[in-house]
């Protein structure tokens, strides 16, 4: 088959690079807009999706998909990009909350088809579902799991064409690889998930001029709150207005009493700006962010830590981070986050999901962003995560494994660290799924 045989039986849109509309110029990581896919194919239907696939394992080209864009390597060159916009239907059942949906949806617009019924699953609204591929951590996952810990159903076009169900029952294997290594194995198009019934959250937030000091106590304040699992706080290192600030932001199951009550220490130590504890539904929590990482140059690095008997970043690791963070130009997008991780995730198994990262506390998240292309910027990004690895090292507290959907092309997570003990079993279900490794997911398997 070539690609005039492909046009014919193609309902959807072809864009190949001498086409108009080829390419992502509104990209959310302007990344995509160097990467030169084979074309870009834009799918009306199922069958136009195996049409693809077929073609291009007849053509020995490879495959990846795309929804909302924030993965660097839903784009690849050479590759046949499969941009899912046109799937977008939703199914909620009122009485049990469980989802049906398709995979070209961005998480704003599944919250707002869904709510009250909510998926646990990211913090920034103009994220793409892909995002459950990769394991899926949101607001509401230190209470509800991970966003694969809630799939009951996955159907996936694999390399031979088929559309496979995918279940606990049915094709088995494939289902346990997709519930963290999904975009290895093949173009996702549905999942049936459970969601939970979460009308209104809520949330507040408090910012200070950047000190270690504000930083060291504003993690304590996470540390000390860390075994409630209606409570999840990130604390960010960020840049407003061309000065440094350290802000704290919390998402709550309870009234603003009562988070206003535990907020009360922070409120002593005299923050620069206060935004009160507000209730409002959780459809609109989970884009409060939105504004503040909206499109760039991203360059994206995690580092996971945490400790079963003391949990706290030591307090030399929390002075590196602010010490290396004012290096970051004042005119740039970067943020870094201690994001609290924890809670329910921890309950289930390693090896239940090929997503194994469940046993660690904070996440520290680098992401620096710039309006143009900047070196500057990725060997920082690079450099700094060097310097709090060693420093969290040093103490024994650095998890050896890294969350995949960070990757990033500031630092390339190798399978090893993606999928640490579970690689093997995940490399022998591509192996029988994808035996010539059609699909490129975040993170290659190397087989």
């Amino acid at each position: 088959m070539n690609i005039e045989d492909l046009k014919k039986q193609f309902k959807g849109e072809l864009l190949l690079p001498e086409d108009k509309g080829y390419g992502f110029p509104d990209a959310w990581n302007l990344y995509a807009t160097k990467v030169k896919p084979a074309f870009i194919a834009i799918p009306k239907s199922l069958s136009d999706i195996q049409e693809l696939v077929k073609f291009a394992k007849a053509n020995n080209v490879h495959v990846t998909a795309r929804a909302g864009g924030h993965s660097m390597y839903s784009v690849r060159d050479g590759a046949i990009t499969v941009d899912m916009r046109n799937f977008k239907d939703v199914h909620v059942d009122q009485n049990t909350g469980i989802v049906t949906c398709q995979t070209g949806l961005l998480l704003k617009e599944l919250d707002a088809k869904t709510a009250p019924w909510h998926i646990p699953v990211g913090v920034i609204g103009h994220t793409g579902f892909g995002l459950i591929i990769g394991g899926g951590f949101g607001w509401t996952s230190r209470k509800y799991g991970f966003s694969v810990d809630n799939v009951i159903e996955a159907k996936i076009v694999t390399a031979d064409g088929q559309v496979k169900t995918c279940n606990k029952k049915e094709n088995p294997d494939l289902f346990w690889a997709i519930l963290g290594a999904g975009s290895n194995m093949g173009i996702l198009v549905e999942y049936k998930i459970q969601a939970h019934k979460m009308e209104k959250v809520t949330v507040n937030a408090l910012a200070w001029p950047l000190s270690k000091e504000i930083v060291e106590k504003l993690h304590h304040f996470q540390v000390s709150h860390h075994q409630d699992r209606d409570l999840t706080t990130y604390v960010f290192l960020t840049i407003d207005k061309g000065n440094y600030v350290t802000i704290i932001q919390s998402l709550y199951f309870g009234s603003a009493e009562e988070l206003k009550k535990m907020y009360e220490p922070l409120m002593q130590l005299s923050p620069n700006i206060v935004v009160p504890c507000l209730e409002m539904p959780l459809a609109k929590a989970n884009c409060l962010l939105d504004d503040k990482l909206g499109s760039a140059w991203w360059y994206l690095t995690p580092v996971s830590c945490g400790h079963e008997s003391d949990k706290c970043i030591p307090s030399d690791v929390i002075e590196l981070m602010v010490e290396n963070f004012k290096k970051v130009p004042t005119d740039s997008g970067a943020l870094m986050a201690i994001e609290q991780r924890g809670g329910k995730p921890k309950d289930v198994a390693m090896d239940a999901t090929a997503h194994p990262h469940r046993y660690h506390d904070f996440d520290i998240v680098l992401v620096y962003g710039s309006k143009e292309e900047n070196k500057t910027v990725v060997d920082l990004t690079r450099s700094t995560r060097e310097i709090i690895k060693e420093g969290l090292a040093k103490h024994g507290k650095l998890w050896k494994g890294l969350y995949n959907n960070m990757n990033s092309t500031a630092f390339n997570i190798r399978a090893e660290e993606a999928f640490l003990s579970n690689l093997p079993r995940i490399r022998q279900v591509k192996q029988k799924y994808d035996p010539t490794g059609v699909f490129l997911g975040n993170v290659d398997l190397n087989v």
